[in-house]
């Protein structure tokens, strides 16, 4: 488990540092110029992708990514409508919804984050 969170946590390290797009409305918490929110729930949604595909028994990439993209899409909600989460810059919605409000060059990684996690990942 250790291991687990321990990579999730450098994915989401290096995701976050490099894309730079994490400014929100709200909800920030800096450190020198990292903004560790979205680390942090980086690092959760990563390791809980790899948990519950395991609990699960999901053996496919296919039942990887459902589960994943569901789950995508009711935290994006949850983040958008419930708690107001604006990211600064304001692009908009994905297929014009107000859900995965990012640049359009941050949607590969966006997307496809938990299941090439769970690959990366299902040895440990």
């Amino acid at each position: 488990m250790k291991k687990l969170v321990f990579t999730a946590f450098l994915v989401s390290l290096l995701w976050v540092s490099l894309s730079g797009i994490y400014v929100y409305n709200r909800f920030n918490f800096w450190i020198g110029p990292l903004n560790i929110t979205p680390v942090l729930m980086w690092t959760a949604g990563l390791t809980l992708v790899a948990i519950v595909a395991r609990k699960l028994s999901l053996k496919t990439i296919s039942g990887v990514t459902a589960m994943y993209w569901c789950g995508l899409i009711v935290i994006e909600y949850i983040g958008y409508y419930l708690l107001e989460i604006r990211r600064i810059a304001g692009d908009p919605g994905i297929f014009g919804s107000a859900i995965i409000h990012i640049p359009f060059h941050a949607y590969p990684f966006y997307i496809m984050a938990g299941p090439l996690f769970y690959l990366l990942t299902r040895k440990y």
